[in-house]
């Protein structure tokens, strides 16, 4: 008989997978799974005590999603020196595996744990806590469970608390008082933060347990803790359900998580855990329900959910809410334009070399001084015996600028700069002589046929470019009538596997973040102000592909008629 399918959202597909991938493909980056580490934490959990309702008394066993998802993966991952096999590593007792002068040290340093409410992740965020105060082997080991505000930090604290207190165990291995846990023996100490964070400093923080961090208006409580750690197996970790701010810190883990899933980010010290409704699910499905909640049934019964779903099914207000914290769905953020799996199909080889001959298009975003700028260029399928569009973008960034996007936004420039994806510009804003720079180098070896840009904040540049000889310079207005015919081919372009792109990691990440708009005539176009993040290359195609609409005659009577693009 055919085995089912297991019900799992994408993301824990994803996770899934790539812990598989990593069993074959990770002793090539000096990462190995071990099994005996593995197997001491699950055992660990066990010797705590539950304290209330109908388990009260029995021991903390975590359900089978907490085992295989996080706490298998957590603590078996490690690090290996370099030099060493998984082998010589065996030959070394557990116990002194994390030693400075061996340094086999823990693979994750950050765990983002995003899960609908009562699936017990307020509680496993204490156990772990509770691992690293007392089984972590960390001489002067700090936990802190860190909140907005204190009364919420105490509410994982006090469930240390409870986990100790009703063990036979561990009482007799911790001191537990009112406001902290003290385990005499390695000097250890388990505390509530509040958000006074400004009376925090010197602290050194071996685990960072963050409670609901969808709560947090900015990163300033989880930048003290994120700096003040010092030790080799330090662990930042964030437990949250999904709120309703795009522009929040947690909304922009919650997306860096997500391209960690997705390949766009690379990151082998991040571990992310997402439980939540799949894109076109419908809530009312109740097989939904229990993809989203691993705990249903068990941690959560199922008549309160039932209950609550009957009422937002009678009262429209609450449907929000239920999606929210049921389905782990952030509400009141559009979703992206472009599906991940389909912009993947699309990489392929650009070779310039090639293309010399092959009509092509320009288009320059010239937004913004302090953070990307972008070129697009784009060779009309039409020239082509496959029919495909080839599109290919490069990217500016002010030098100064990329500590502080890497730092607070998770952005990946310093990667990507290395790897000479995106090029730097000396100082804090954009030297647009570079990208004119490249403009004129373009146009020496492409058989360019026009250069579209936003005329907004980019008359000195243009005026530069005439100067320099560059005449078939093309107005494109950033209007949805302008950019709703390339926005919408592009779109189908993608959809349809007729586009093929470098697999740049900037502009893939660009089309991650793109939302789009509709007018009330059903136009559309890409709007910088409701995506999640920086869509310049994105801008810049869009750009170029309208000059080859207008230019070619492919669909360009309604560009020009609206007045909007202007030789």
């Amino acid at each position: 008989m055919a085995k089912h399918a297991e019900n799992v959202c994408r993301w824990i597909r994803l996770a899934r997978e790539r812990n598989e991938r990593d069993l074959w493909e990770g002793p090539k980056r000096g990462l190995w799974f071990d099994e005996e580490a593995a197997q001491r934490a699950v055992d660990f959990f066990p010797l705590m005590t539950l304290w209330e309702g109908k388990h009260a008394g029995q021991p903390f066993k975590p359900m089978k999603w907490a085992e295989r998802d996080i706490i298998r993966p957590l603590f078996g991952w490690k690090r290996l020196p370099k030099g060493m096999t998984p082998k010589d590593a065996l030959k070394i007792p557990l116990r002194d595996r994390h030693r400075p002068e061996i340094g086999i040290f823990r693979r994750f340093r950050t765990l983002y744990l995003a899960i609908p409410r009562k699936n017990t992740k307020t509680i496993l965020g204490a156990g772990i806590g509770i691992y690293g105060l007392i089984a972590d082997g960390e001489p002067g080991a700090q936990i802190y469970s860190a909140a907005t505000k204190y009364d919420q930090a105490r509410i994982m604290f006090d469930c240390a608390r409870n986990l100790i207190e009703s063990s036979e165990h561990l009482t007799t291995r911790a001191e537990v008082m009112q406001n902290s846990i003290f385990v005499e023996h390695w000097r250890s100490v388990f505390k509530p933060m509040g958000a006074n964070y400004k009376k925090e400093d010197g602290k050194r923080p071996h685990y960072s347990l963050v409670d609901e961090y969808h709560e947090h208006p900015t990163r300033s409580l989880v930048e003290k803790l994120e700096t003040g750690q010092a030790s080799d197996q330090s662990l930042m970790g964030f437990f949250t359900t999904a709120g309703d701010n795009r522009h929040s810190p947690c909304f922009k883990e919650h997306q860096y998580a997500i391209h960690i899933l997705e390949g766009r980010f690379k990151n082998d010290s991040y571990l992310a855990v997402i439980y939540s409704a799949d894109e076109g699910d419908d809530w009312k499905d109740r097989r939904v329900w229990e993809k989203c909640n691993p705990g249903l049934g068990v941690s959560i019964p199922r008549e309160i959910i039932e209950k609550q779903f009957a009422e937002a099914k009678q009262r429209p207000t609450m449907v929000n809410a239920f999606k929210r914290y049921r389905l782990n769905i952030w509400v009141n953020v559009a979703s992206a334009w472009i599906k991940w799996e389909c912009w993947k199909a699309c990489a392929g080889k650009i070779d310039l070399e090639e293309l010399k001959e092959t009509p092509c298009y320009v288009g320059i975003d010239l937004s913004r001084t302090i953070d990307l700028t972008a070129m697009g260029v784009v060779w009309p399928g039409k020239h082509f015996g496959d029919g495909k569009w080839r599109v290919l973008t490069f990217q500016w960034v002010p030098e100064d600028r990329i500590p502080e996007r890497v730092e607070n936004d998770k952005v990946e420039y310093d990667v990507w700069h290395r790897e000479g994806h995106l090029a730097a510009t000396p100082g804090n804003v954009v030297d647009y002589d570079f990208v004119g720079a490249k403009l004129k180098e373009l146009m020496g070896v492409l058989n360019v046929q026009g250069v579209g840009y936003d005329p907004y904040n980019a008359t000195q540049f243009v005026n530069d470019m005439q100067g320099e000889g560059i005449e078939n310079l093309v107005e494109v207005r950033q209007g949805a009538k302008t950019l709703s015919a390339p926005a919408k081919e592009f779109e189908r372009c993608v959809l349809g596997g007729k586009l093929v792109h470098p697999d740049n990691p900037v502009l893939n990440w660009a089309v991650s973040n793109v939302v789009v708009t509709t007018d009330s005539n059903e136009n559309i176009k890409p709007d910088k102000k409701k995506s999640t993040e920086r869509i310049d290359p994105v801008a810049a195609i869009m750009t170029a592909w309208a000059v080859a609409y207008g230019m070619e005659g492919q669909q360009g009577s309604s560009i020009y008629e609206s007045g909007e693009v202007s030789i």
